[in-house]
């Protein structure tokens, strides 16, 4: 699959047969696994990615995702689960047999579908039932083990298609009005939450609920009115305290980063140097020439 230094995709004991296919900034990833009392895992990619049990499954699957999702149940065949780019997700599997198939979008793909629609990273899934998914995956990996591969332009029609069910699925169309807004008193009821559990998972989710709104109606008008989607700001924010501790505190890069609810310091790293332009450690060290 693409990748950047940056991304994660550990998984023990490793499936079997895993073929993976490359097409146009994504890529298509089929394996099988026979039966194995454990499986665990850690994913953070930079592209938006589908997860599709195509047969068999498992007895118990257990996931949290940086970005607050949690899901506890079985496996089944025809499950689809969708994780956002830059959102950590780790998973046990246990009692596993199954045939699974992944889809890492291109990235940015839905911003240049829809430049001026909000995308739907904010709504990390599992084990849902999606049968249009399920059949077009399927397809895709039967096209696969009969020719080794597929056309490209088949792909890129594929992750196409797949993005703008994504969108409809979220409640985000391309039909759909940017106008809607939050109040003052929902921005201010959000920030006063984001900001007393910065150190805790948080999920978009949550900040609906304390918005009183659907999660669909709040990504549209989060991003209406402060220009940026949940997940974005969320880290601005984390981001921005870290700064501030690394700065007036005596604290280590790590500690700052557990601080402010990142859990893992490599992705801790590429997003403060992404914000900031420079790295922690950097950044604490001009700070300490600057008193």
């Amino acid at each position: 699959m693409p990748n950047t230094e940056s991304d994660i995709r550990q998984i023990t004991p490793r499936a079997s047969d895993w073929v993976s296919v490359p097409f146009a900034g994504g890529a298509f990833d089929t394996a099988s696994r026979d039966a194995t009392p454990l499986v665990e895992g850690i994913i953070r990619t930079s592209h938006d990615m589908l997860f599709i049990t195509l047969s068999g499954g498992a007895r118990q699957l257990d996931v949290r995702t940086e970005c607050g999702h949690r899901f506890q149940g079985p496996e089944t065949m025809g499950a689809v689960s969708f994780v956002p780019a830059d959102c950590e997700r780790r998973f046990v599997l246990r009692d596993v047999r199954s045939r699974w198939a992944s889809i890492s979008l291109p990235a940015g793909l839905f911003a240049r579908l829809w430049p001026d629609v909000p995308t739907p990273s904010a709504q990390t899934f599992t084990n849902e039932r999606h049968p249009f998914v399920h059949a077009a995956v399927a397809e895709c990996a039967r096209l696969q083990r009969q020719d080794g591969g597929f056309d490209a332009i088949y792909a890129e029609s594929m992750a196409a298609a797949l993005a703008h069910y994504l969108s409809r699925r979220s409640g985000i169309s391309p039909t759909d009005h940017p106008g809607v807004r939050l109040t003052t008193l929902q921005v201010r009821r959000v920030r006063d939450y984001i900001h007393a559990n910065l150190g805790a998972p948080i999920a978009v989710s949550e900040l609906a609920a304390i918005a009183g709104v659907s999660t669909g109606h709040f990504f549209r008008a989060f991003r209406a009115t402060m220009g940026v989607t949940p997940l974005a700001y969320l880290q601005q924010v984390r981001v921005g305290r870290a700064a501030e501790i690394l700065e007036h505190e005596v604290a280590s890069v790590t500690e700052a980063a557990l601080r402010v609810g990142f859990s893992n310091f490599g992705h801790f790293t590429r997003i403060f140097t992404r914000i900031t332009g420079v790295r922690p450690s950097e950044y604490r060290r001009q700070a300490g020439e600057r008193l």
